[in-house]
């Protein structure tokens, strides 16, 4: 049986905004859908992929928990509200099994990820095209970060585990 069609109109500027980020991430209009009405409505049941989308609720604690750490009781200063608005939130915390080595993060671009011979190209772009990411792969966890559209460069989170 087919999934049932769900749809509706949306303002200009959210509908711009919205592919901005499928630009980023690389998900499909059905994949954003699913995870914003699955986290509003604090669904509970299988996600898009069977990946488990967070309470809406859940996040909302966690953001203030993580407020109260930054900036004490005090109101959040007017210049980080628009930064506060960005915080992805569907994204997860990444946690490794090994704590006894420090891990590192850095940024790099998709020719970066080649020359240092992280990842061939071929596998970067099929790991982001079949959501297979974050992926583990010899020692490192890859991940995409964005993509430069002013230069036309993709930009990956790479953490050596």
């Amino acid at each position: 049986m087919a999934n049932p069609f769900f749809s509706g109109r949306i303002p200009q500027d959210l509908f711009d905004h919205v592919e901005k980020h499928r630009d980023t991430t690389g998900e499909s209009k059905t994949d954003v859908l699913v995870k914003a009405l699955a986290a509003y409505t604090e669904f509970e049941g299988k996600a898009l992929d069977n990946k488990a989308v967070p309470r809406f609720s859940e996040l909302l604690k966690r953001l203030e928990k993580l407020e109260n750490k930054v900036f004490g009781d005090d109101t959040i200063p007017e210049t980080l509200e628009n930064e506060k608005r960005q915080i992805d939130l569907f994204s997860t915390p990444q946690e490794t099994s090994d704590t006894s080595k420090p891990s590192e993060t850095r940024l790099l671009t998709t020719q970066q990820v080649i020359d240092e011979k992280i990842a061939s190209q071929a596998s970067l772009s099929k790991w982001k095209n079949k959501k297979l990411l974050p992926k583990e792969f010899k020692g490192n966890l890859i991940d995409f970060s964005h993509r430069d559209e002013e230069v036309n460069t993709s930009y990956w989170k790479i953490t050596t585990v």
